[in-house]
């Protein structure tokens, strides 16, 4: 903990806008790092993190996906390819497909 608040205070000399804690999932030091900081505190989504809501009582400002999305979809599209290789069938393709509309909503502005 004396090392992330030591960078932090580095990081607002430096002119920083805010503290990106990786790896920060215990209630208490995340308490302690917003506490002593002095700079907003963002957080990657880790295993025994707390909810979003507690984040965010807890005074975390951004919460991140780091690469764990990323690292769900290619672990779901080398599954479909391993079916596929091994099938010849585009059948489990095209159950997994997402419609091109659909797609295409996503990159859309509201």
């Amino acid at each position: 903990m004396a090392e992330v608040l030591k960078r932090a205070a580095l990081y607002k000399a430096a002119g920083a806008g805010s503290l990106f804690v990786p790896g920060l999932s215990k209630v208490d030091e995340t308490e302690a790092v917003v506490a002593g900081a002095g700079l907003p505190v963002n957080v990657m989504d880790w295993p025994g993190l707390p909810s979003a809501e507690a984040l965010h009582r807890l005074g975390v400002v951004r919460l991140s996906a780091g690469s764990g999305i990323p690292q769900a979809l290619w672990a779901v599209a080398a599954d479909v390819a391993k079916g596929f290789l091994a099938s010849g069938s585009a059948g489990p393709l095209a159950a997994k497909a997402m419609a091109y509309g659909d797609l295409q909503a996503l990159f859309t502005k509201a």
